[in-house]
C-alpha cells in the first residue's frame, strides 16, 4: 500500500510553481499535486494545524473549523483521496493565542498514524513524507513521528520510507520557475535495536544453578 504524507502550514499565499519530480513536471501550488500524479498513493494524509481556524466557540469547532480550510484548499489544487489530521500547534496569531507544548504535535500525530496504520492490511506498505509545506517545528516533528513509528511497525511488515522536499521559493518567484523535488532519503525501514543505556540500580538478573547442582 502506497500512503503520501504533508504536513501543510496555511496555503492562503503558495503561488503557481512548475515542480519538476523524477522528469514529471507540472504547473501547481503544492508538490503534492505532483507526487500524486506520480506515485499513485492509495491514499494521502495532509496534517494541518489548529493554529489556521477563523471561527470557533469549542476546540472541536475550532478543529473544524481548520479541517474545512485545508480540505477547501485541498480540492482547488486537484489533491484526491485524502483525509485530513488536524494537529495542535503553538503561537500568537491574528485569530488567537495557542498554547502548549510543541511535542504535542509529535505525541498526536504519532498516536493518529499509529492508529491508522494498524487498520492497514498485509502486505509492502511504501510511506512517502512530503516536508515542503510544514512551518517550524511541524516538519521535523513530522518526520521524527513517521519515521519512528515505521521503525515499529517494520518488525511486522516490510516498509519502505522516501522523504521529499521542494527547491526553497523566494518572494519573486513565478509561474515559470522550476523548483525540483528533492529526495531527501529514501530506504527500506529496519526495526530499532535497544539503543539507551542500562540502569544498573533496574537490572535484574536471575542465575540459574547449574546442572550438577540440581536435586
Amino acid at each position: 500500500m502506497k500512503i503520501l504524507i504533508a504536513p501543510w502550514g496555511h496555503p492562503r499565499g503558495w503561488k503557481d510553481v512548475v515542480y519538476n519530480f523524477n522528469k514529471h513536471r507540472g504547473k501547481a501550488k503544492t508538490p503534492l499535486k505532483i507526487l500524486q500524479n506520480e506515485i499513485n498513493p492509495d491514499k494521502i494524509i495532509i496534517i494541518g494545524l489548529d493554529t489556521i481556524a477563523d471561527k470557533g466557540r469549542t476546540y472541536a469547532d475550532v478543529k473544524k473549523a481548520a479541517q474545512e480550510i485545508i480540505s477547501e484548499y485541498a480540492k482547488k489544487y486537484g489533491i484526491k483521496n485524502y483525509d485530513v489530521l488536524i494537529a495542535p500547534g503553538i503561537g500568537n496569531f491574528p485569530n488567537g493565542k495557542f498554547e502548549g507544548e510543541a511535542l504535542d504535535y509529535y505525541y498526536y500525530l504519532f498516536a493518529k498514524l499509529a492508529l491508522m496504520f494498524c487498520e492497514l492490511e498485509d502486505g509492502i506498505l511504501e510511506i512517502t513524507l512530503d516536508t515542503t509545506h510544514g512551518i517550524n517545528y511541524s516538519t521535523i516533528l513530522s518526520y521524527r513521528a513517521v519515521k519512528e513509528l515505521l521503525q515499529y511497525i517494520s518488525i511486522f511488515k516490510k516498509i519502505k520510507f522516501m522523504a521529499v522536499n521542494s527547491d526553497p521559493a523566494g518572494n519573486n518567484i513565478t509561474d515559470k520557475d522550476v523548483l525540483n523535488v528533492n529526495v531527501i532519503e529514501s530506504v527500506e525501514v529496519t526495526p530499532v535495536p535497544l539503543n539507551e543505556m542500562i540502569n544498573k540500580e533496574k537490572l535484574y538478573c536471575q542465575v540459574m544453578p547449574s546442572p550438577g547442582s540440581m536435586h
